[in-house]
């Protein structure tokens, strides 16, 4: 049987759960976050749980874990890290 084409994970988030991954690597927390792009906690909670489902990640760690592993997020020369839209 023919196997499923992969679907790359980048293109399953949305551009706020873009944003909110971003501020979520930047060290911000849930109420950070909600304050910087004004939406609700619950808001922030949601986009964070989507993504989890999206990449089939167990907790944040590994959130973040399977985006530098699918490539949505990198390091740069200078070991900062960047996100796959930064470069576009």
């Amino acid at each position: 049987m023919p196997s499923e084409k992969e679907v790359d994970p980048y293109t399953l988030l949305t551009k706020r759960e873009k944003e909110v991954l971003w501020l979520i690597v930047s060290e911000l927390n849930t109420e950070e976050i909600s304050n910087k792009l004004l939406i609700t906690k619950s808001t922030v909670v949601s986009h964070r749980k989507n993504m989890l489902n999206k990449l089939d990640a167990k907790n944040t760690a590994g959130l973040i874990r399977k985006c530098y592993h699918h490539g949505i997020l990198y390091l740069d020369a200078d070991k900062n890290t960047q996100l796959i839209d930064d470069l576009e």
